[in-house]
Formats: C-alpha cells, sequence, structure tokens
C-alpha cells in the first residue's frame, strides 16, 4: 500500500480536526500512477500549479 496526501473526508463544522488528508491505494494500480503523473507535472510547471490551485479555492 502506498499512502499519499489527499482530501477524500471532510469534517463538516470541524476544521480544527482537518490537519491530514489521506489517499489509500494499492502500490501498482493504475490510480496511484494518475495521482502521481499529476503531482510530479504540478511540481514541475508552477503556473499550471497555480492555476490550478485557485480553480480549486474557486470551488471549493
Amino acid at each position: 500500500m502506498v499512502v499519499l496526501s489527499y482530501r477524500p473526508f471532510t469534517y463538516s463544522r470541524k476544521e480544527h480536526l482537518q490537519c491530514h488528508h489521506l489517499y489509500v491505494c494499492p502500490e501498482h494500480s493504475p490510480e496511484l500512477k494518475r495521482h502521481l503523473t499529476f503531482r510530479v507535472y504540478l511540481r514541475s510547471h508552477s503556473d499550471v500549479a497555480a492555476t490550478y490551485g485557485a480553480v480549486k479555492q474557486k470551488t471549493a
């Protein structure tokens, strides 16, 4: 198993409890590969990462 930081769970009206997010999937799964590929892409393209972050904040 591989654990990545992710946001699948939320705490309604308990934001003080929301300090970690975990994403768990099998080690060699296509889903893990997709997540890692996307993470590497965002880390190497800061302009795209900033735009993506802004969109995520706006739609949250």
